[in-house]
């Protein structure tokens, strides 16, 4: 081992000057600084394997071939492991760890901390701050711990955690799974089948080119699936759905809810709550669920559902491009009712046995059904027995609301 003395250099964490170790024999080599009086620039040269504690001031530790063991303990520590399978652990300062080659493993304690795995199946953990984390190459997986973290997995199959606190996370170029927890976070799944969970809090989620699989749990959050056939579900909240391009399934979940189903021929469904579902641009089927929901078709060939006693479900249909019907649940299409609302173009239709309690708190309301510029927007009827007819243009019952 070889020691000089070098000036310091943007260290504030240390004193005016650093001691310089170079390590040529590095075999099962271990040294503690813990107790030295100053930073120190450790070079390790060589194949084997070093273990390396640094001081309670800034350090520079820098590893060669070898499995190697670096610690930063006290102070900003830059740590590079080099190649080989190495372990990293930064200390209590803000800190910057280079795994390099090899399956590293890559932590922190404190501090606002700068943690990149490099190539191989490198695992990352961020710890209490406001870290970065980067896997770099290979199939990684990046902690954040507390605070407001960003990870970035790049190439490969990678697992992201964000952990409590205001989170960024981006999967990268290959199958990907992002997971939040507390806090308002922002998952971006890129290119692959990524899988995206929001977690806790009001969250942001992208699911990138790819099927895509997107929840947004507890939390007011805002999903859009982008590229690919992509399954959408906003959890508990009220949520915005996009489904964007592909043919997608969107489900609102608990909460009043807004989804869009964009371009494709899209599977749009409300759940629980009074929500709102547009379908797009093609042959779109739309399920209100429980509560009382607004539904559009748009363009295309498309199928609103409807079960009876989920609620009253509105539904817009002005295109007359496409071929649309309403499917009832739990009802025979003999045992349906209709009634048009006075001083509406609009037609009731709900079953015989709701009519009869005179109460109108379920089935569907097709608004301006009877326009003149509607065309009949609304072609068929079906049962749930599979019977099926044309909405009747005579109605002889009429309701006020």
């Amino acid at each position: 081992m070889k020691l000089t003395k070098v000036k310091a250099y943007n260290n504030t964490s240390a004193p005016d000057i650093l001691q310089k170790v170079i390590i040529t024999s590095p075999d099962n080599f271990v040294h503690d600084f813990s107790n030295g009086i100053s930073g120190y620039i450790v070079n390790i040269h060589g194949s084997g394997n070093a273990t390396i504690i640094g001081s309670q001031y800034g350090d520079s530790i820098n590893a060669d071939n070898g499995q190697d063991l670096l610690k930063g303990w006290s102070g900003n520590d830059t740590l590079k492991g080099g190649d080989g399978n190495d372990t990293l652990k930064g200390g209590l300062q803000d800190d910057m760890s280079y795994g390099g080659n090899g399956n590293d493993f890559l932590s922190d304690d404190l501090g606002n901390d700068t943690l990149t795995g490099g190539e191989g199946n490198d695992t990352v953990l961020g710890g209490a701050g406001k870290d970065n984390l980067t896997g770099g190459k290979g199939s990684d997986s990046l902690s954040g711990g507390d605070d407001a973290d960003t990870l970035n997995g790049y190439s490969g199959n990678d697992t992201l955690n964000g952990g409590l606190g205001d989170d960024t996370l981006s999967g990268g170029s290959e199958d990907d799974s992002l997971s939040a927890e507390g806090g308002a976070d922002i998952l971006y799944g890129h290119f692959g089948k990524d899988t995206l969970n929001g977690g806790l809090g009001n969250d942001f989620l992208f699911g990138g080119r790819g099927s895509d699989s997107l929840s947004g749990g507890d939390g007011t959050d805002q999903l859009a699936g982008e590229g690919g056939d992509d399954t959408l579900n906003g959890g508990l909240g009220d949520d915005t759905l996009f489904g964007s391009a592909g043919s997608d399934s969107l489900s609102g979940g608990y909460g009043n809810d807004t989804l869009f189903g964009a371009t494709g021929s899209d599977f749009l469904s409300g759940g629980y709550g009074n929500d709102t579902l547009s379908g797009g641009t093609e042959h779109d089927t739309l399920d209100g669920g429980l509560g009382d929901d607004l539904l559009l078709g748009g363009n295309g060939d498309d199928t609103y559902v409807h079960a009876i006693g989920s609620g009253l479900d509105y539904i817009y249909e002005y295109k007359t491009i496409g071929y649309d019907g309403i499917e009832f649940l739990g009802v025979a299409y003999a045992d349906l009712e209709f009634a048009t609302i006075t001083g509406t173009h609009d037609i009731y239709i709900s079953s015989k046995a709701d009519f009869a309690d005179n109460v109108v708190d379920d089935g569907v309301r097709v608004v301006d059904f009877y326009s003149s510029t509607s065309d009949y927007t609304i072609e068929l009827l079906a049962g749930s027995d599979g019977l099926f007819n044309k909405i009747p243009t005579n109605v002889p019952i009429s309701y006020i609301f």
